[in-house]
């Protein structure tokens, strides 16, 4: 099936494009002088799903309106995924002539095929199974919001919704993943993989500035690329903080995914290569984004797209098919490699506790992944492998 783009997702940032409740009112054509509340206003992102005329397609925008109002996200991530994942759902509807009121479960588990099977130029998968699990799931919100609120009721809303007299909320998310269970993909769980220390050196070679020193914050911190890119000069110690580092290292205050304050430990060099960064060659920002650190030759901050694309670049020169978050992966596995081996030596610590603070996590359970990567690839694990490898030739 050849992809066709019918739909097209506006981003809105009210306060960073709009400045004022006012200029919104009378951008819109409304008498500026109105006392309604500002309902949306103060959200990161609204996110609008629009035809090629770009008229708004309502049954989605709001949908997502609703998620943006439901989010704790503080850069508008999540509607921002949620809308991603619902353009290639219009857009399959569109192809087939199907309006989003007579869905049925049939058409999503069409749809599921064609997602799960799609193949790149190179023959490769398209998305993940973890991808397309992600998009699965939000279309079932997206239908079973529909029918739950009567905006968009349809026979596959009523099939999710079946028998959701439960009346708790939570008994009524488990009903509706259940029901839609059968028509998930399966999601092949890989494990994490991480970059050699000459892929890592090879990689920073090549890379320019600042986009080196936004990798370098990476992997050594094992922050998230979109943590990176929204780091601010106000988070950087100061330099009393910095004359104090007994042990090397600097504590800083970040918002992590679910907009959680926590504490990220970063190596005293490293800050001092970015405080260099940004007095020598970090340029003039623009209006309102004078405390991002890392700026585009634009001089607005550098976004996650454009991160991804040039770690792909330098990447791909030195043949890795590694992807960015990978350098988180890569963060995590030696961290926990070296934990173990603390422990082996009789420092006693929970290297497991240590290492999901380290990287965020509210639940250990994400992090037992590494421990599991990192038992894998020990030493008696390849030992035992290469002799069974011996003995069959």
């Amino acid at each position: 099936m050849e992809e066709i783009k019918p739909f097209e997702m506006v981003q809105i940032k009210p306060r960073e494009q709009l400045f004022s409740f006012v200029a919104a009112l009378e951008l819109a054509g409304l008498d500026a002088n109105l006392s309604i509340p500002p309902r949306y206003f103060d959200l990161p992102l609204i996110a609008v799903i629009t035809d090629k005329k770009g008229v708004p397609i309502w049954e989605p925008t709001q949908f997502l309106a609703d998620i943006s109002l439901r989010s704790r996200s503080r850069t508008g991530d999540t509607v921002r995924t949620y809308a991603e994942s619902i353009l290639p759902w219009l857009a399959f509807l569109f192809l087939n002539r199907v309006l989003l009121i007579d869905v049925t479960e049939e058409t999503f588990g069409i749809y599921r095929s064609y997602i799960v099977n799609q193949v790149t130029s190179g023959g490769r998968r398209k998305y993940s199974s973890a991808t397309a699990n992600q998009r699965m799931a939000v279309v079932t919100s997206f239908h079973s919001w529909g029918q739950r609120t009567g905006r968009m009721r349809s026979p596959f809303g009523e099939y999710l919704l079946v028998d959701q007299r439960i009346g708790h909320s939570t008994a009524w998310r488990s009903n509706r993943l259940r029901r839609a269970m059968p028509l998930m993909p399966n999601v092949i769980q890989r494990m994490p993989q991480a970059l050699s220390h000459d892929e890592i050196r090879q990689i920073c070679l090549i890379t320019p500035s600042p986009y080196r020193l936004m990798l370098r914050w990476c992997v050594v911190t094992g922050m998230r690329r979109s943590e990176v890119c929204n780091l601010r000069i106000s988070d950087l110690p100061s330099q009393n903080q910095i004359d104090n580092a007994s042990d090397g290292l600097v504590r800083i205050s970040i918002l992590r995914k679910g907009a959680r304050e926590q504490t990220v430990h970063v190596p005293v060099a490293l800050v001092e290569e970015t405080n260099w960064y940004c007095l020598m060659e970090r340029g003039s920002p623009q209006v309102d984004f004078e405390n991002y650190v890392f700026l585009n030759k634009r001089n607005f901050p550098i976004s996650r797209a454009s991160l991804t694309k040039r770690f792909r670049k330098s990447a791909d020169q030195i043949g890795c098919s590694a992807t960015l978050h990978h350098l988180r992966h890569t963060f995590a596995v030696h961290v926990m490699s070296l934990l173990e081996h603390s422990n082996a030596q009789g420092e006693e610590l929970n290297s497991l506790k240590t290492l999901q603070v380290l990287l965020g996590h509210s639940n250990s359970v994400t992090t037992e992944i590494y421990l599991q990567a990192m038992e894998t690839s020990s030493a008696s694990v390849i030992t035992a492998l290469d002799y069974l490898y011996g003995a069959s030739l």
